[in-house]
């Protein structure tokens, strides 16, 4: 039989060059068909379509699944949401969307997201405080020491420069009488 060494050749027996790269192309496209053929041999080839699904849908189809699954209800008009850490600082969350399951002990909080403030800086709002729990009285206790002593510097007397009070308010006096 024919030809040398008992493999088969790559070309085809003309032995041109151009049997060889016809070969090779055919080849090669044949791999490439068979990564987009949709149905058996001689189907139609389609190319696969982009689809336009942004990269967070699917995160959120999940949570929304799993949020069904654990049978979540929602819970309305909530103004605000406070959360309070060790460190001393609440995370506020404003307008937010509140889903529970009160039986499970189970809560999905979401919204925007929370502005971080300290907690000295919610004293004065008297709703805050009520919001405050056991956990956070050693907290409370150690911010009233500090602004006690606060106090206790700023009632003592200030120093007073060696002036005379009635020299000064006449001299005001002057001045704003020769503007006008």
């Amino acid at each position: 039989g024919g030809g040398g060494g008992g493999d088969a050749p790559d070309a085809i027996a003309v032995g041109n060059e151009a049997a060889t790269v016809n070969r090779e192309r055919l080849l090669r496209l044949q791999r490439l068909s068979e990564q987009v053929r949709m149905g058996g041999k001689g189907s139609m080839r389609r190319k696969k379509k982009a689809t336009g699904v942004r990269p967070g849908a699917t995160d959120d189809k999940k949570l929304q699944a799993v949020i069904k699954r654990l049978a979540l209800s929602q819970i309305p008009q909530i103004d605000e949401i406070n959360m309070f850490k060790d460190d001393g600082t609440v995370l506020t969350f404003a307008l937010p969307k509140l889903q529970a399951n009160i039986s499970a002990n189970t809560y999905v909080l979401s919204g925007s997201a929370p502005q971080q403030r300290r907690l000295e800086e919610l004293l004065d709002d008297v709703g805050v405080l009520s919001q405050l729990g056991p956990e956070n009285l050693a907290h409370i206790q150690q911010l009233m020491q500090q602004l006690s002593t606060q106090e206790k510097q700023s009632d003592d007397v200030p120093q007073v420069p060696d002036a005379d009070f009635e020299a000064v308010a006449t001299q005001a006096a002057d001045t704003t009488a020769s503007s006008a």
